[in-house]
């Protein structure tokens, strides 16, 4: 597999089929006043896409582990957060302002798509404000492997326990076009990987806007 391959594979292995529902005016009007949890899932992998990550320390590995680790270190050594959390955030807090919902203090532990039993599980929540990573990927640019990008997408989805449904769903993602000034790998890793967190905060709030809009939550 030629190392264009690979960044291909990589890049689109975390992409899942997402129906893009808005939420009715009926939605809109039934979930005031309801309180509401936000879901919290393991952080995903973080993969780090470039020539020395899959060429150098890694080549003797299938490149996608290689890849993951690599990914693994810089966000344990970096304290790299998972933009999820911040996403989640700022909508729930939007959400309870527009909406006068009770918020959950603390999130509900997911592992799988499946809503069936969570209601059951969760009985004082009404709605469940289920936001996921569904890839992070540090990649080198095609054209020019001496730069790098931060592409990340995420997923919404606002889940009605009480009847086990789906209110909103939508994706939001982010894959910046290579300028004169996108960074480098060492930039980006410099000083606590203060640019990579940067392009992620960035990420974040680009998703917020998106996800909104999407939604109409």
């Amino acid at each position: 597999m030629n190392r264009f391959a690979v960044v291909g594979a990589v890049l689109t292995a975390g992409c899942v089929n997402v129906q893009q529902i808005p939420m009715s005016s009926a939605s809109s009007e039934a979930i005031n006043g309801k309180v509401v949890a936000l879901s919290k899932w393991k952080r995903p992998d973080f993969l780090v896409v470039t020539p020395g990550a899959a060429l150098t320390r890694w080549w003797y590995l299938w490149p996608p582990e290689g890849y993951r680790t690599v990914g693994s270190e810089i966000v344990a050594q970096n304290n790299v957060e998972d933009p999820a959390a911040r996403i989640g955030e700022a909508l729930i807090a939007q959400a309870r302002s527009k909406y006068g919902l009770k918020v959950i203090p603390e999130p509900v532990p997911l592992d799988s798509e499946e809503i069936l039993g969570l209601s059951k599980a969760n009985p004082g929540v009404d709605l469940l404000l289920d936001v996921r990573t569904v890839h992070w990927v540090l990649a080198s640019f095609p054209t020019d492997w001496s730069k790098c990008r931060v592409i990340y997408t995420a997923k919404l989805r606002l889940i009605d326990l009480k009847h086990g449904r789906v209110l909103a769903e939508a994706t939001c993602g982010s894959d910046p076009e290579e300028t004169p000034a996108s960074p480098s790998y060492d930039e980006l890793l410099a000083n606590g990987a203060d640019r990579l967190k940067k392009e992620l905060r960035d990420a974040a709030d680009r998703c917020v806007s998106e996800l909104r809009s999407k939604t109409l939550f």
